[in-house]
């Protein structure tokens, strides 16, 4: 994440924003209070990259004050409030989190943005229910393990056979797809794009699930090879090559 982060500073494409609409009104107090707790008690959130020895290392701040901002909008539309407030993170500094009260026209929201280096989805969600209860002034148990604990035991794994794999695999080169679309592959890559969402009625889901468990399979399966033979649809091609997320908490 440094490195892809040192050759485009100014992006903001691996900001997580969150957006959070409010039903009453917020102590702001209150809240800087919970967040420094929660800076407190995440060391990652008081995390900065460094260069020592030729080498990417964490550096974990013993204070960091919480990034907040209470402030106005005229926006009324959420994609555009998220745009309007997202801005680029500075690895190097140690406060990857980035938060905000925000009054609109007809709705008030708490935004919170923060980068790819410190945060994914299933931390989201803690980072959010840990604010909650702290904004709750409620206790919460000590954590055992912390970020750095994970990198640890990340950099002294023996991946030594997943490589062999992977390379034997993609001996020649990793297979390009070849997808007819209207516009042309740019020479210089950008992260322009959409998501697509659509949603399936209970009577499919139900199909679905019939057919997983009867197949012996998992969603993600089903899916992926559905995905799999559209591109196949399109391209004619039997070498295909798709990336997808994981969470990577299988380890305990």
């Amino acid at each position: 994440m440094y490195l892809l982060w040192k050759v485009n500073p100014k992006d903001t494409v691996y900001n997580i924003p969150f957006l959070w609409r409010l039903s009453s009104e917020l102590n702001v107090m209150q809240l800087q209070r919970a967040l420094s707790k929660l800076i407190e008690r995440h060391e990652i959130l008081r995390t900065q990259y460094v260069i020592d020895d030729n080498e990417v290392k964490q550096r974990i701040a013993t204070h960091v004050s919480p990034d907040f901002e209470e402030v106005t909008t005229s926006l009324t539309n959420e994609q555009d409030i998220i745009q309007s407030f997202m801005e680029p993170f500075d690895l190097e500094q140690p406060s990857q989190m980035r938060v905000k009260y925000i009054h609109g026209p007809q709705q008030d929201y708490l935004f919170m943005d923060t980068h790819h280096s410190i945060n994914d989805g299933m931390s989201n969600t803690i980072l959010l229910s840990d604010l909650n209860a702290l904004y709750q002034d409620k206790s919460l148990p000590e954590l055992k393990l912390q970020y750095k604990d994970y990198s640890e035991w990340m950099v002294h794994r023996d991946l030594s056979k997943q490589r062999h794999f992977w390379l034997q695999q993609f001996e020649n080169q990793v297979p390009i797809l070849n997808m007819p679309t209207d516009y042309p592959r740019p020479s210089i890559k950008t992260t322009n794009g959409n998501m697509l969402t659509f949603h399936y009625n209970r009577q499919i889901k139900q199909q679905l699930k019939s057919y997983v468990e009867q197949h012996q399979v998992t969603d993600f399966m089903f899916f992926a090879s559905a995905i799999m033979v559209l591109l196949h649809k399109y391209t004619r091609q039997d070498d295909i090559a798709i990336g997808s997320v994981i969470s990577a908490r299988t380890h305990r």
